[in-house]
């Protein structure tokens, strides 16, 4: 049986693919400590999973992808500085429940248990 991978053109400006976000509270959430971790442990006391978060730097709450979005390589066009990005991230403009949430306080998110918040992957160019 051969198995026949397609791939779609996608156009510049257009949602590569949605990524519906979970919100997590603090990064405190994501180190590592406790009877579970080797004392030897060398890498970084922060959990792997903080790697894959969105955030600001100046902000207490993180965004976690929760579909395959997370896996997206988004740099691959060489330029003469080094590789361009083909996306951007934007908040998405079709979702009602994140449009509803940019628009209230953050103590309102809190209260919310569910992906609530989406970013839209964007095609920068025509992407092949």
């Amino acid at each position: 049986m051969v198995i026949q991978l397609r791939r779609r053109r996608i156009a510049k400006g257009n949602v590569i693919i949605p990524a519906p976000l979970l919100c997590t509270w603090g990064r405190h959430m994501f180190e590592l400590s406790g009877d579970h971790v080797p004392r030897n442990y060398s890498t970084s006391t922060i959990n792997l999973a903080y790697n894959y978060q969105y955030a600001h730097p100046s902000s207490s709450v993180l965004f976690f992808p929760a579909n395959t979005a997370i896996t997206i390589n988004h740099r691959s066009q060489r330029g003469w500085l080094g590789p361009k990005p083909n996306a951007e991230l934007r908040w998405s403009r079709t979702n009602k429940k994140s449009m509803y949430y940019l628009q209230r306080p953050l103590e309102d998110l809190k209260q919310e248990h569910y992906a609530t918040m989406v970013i839209d992957f964007v095609a920068l160019r025509d992407i092949q």
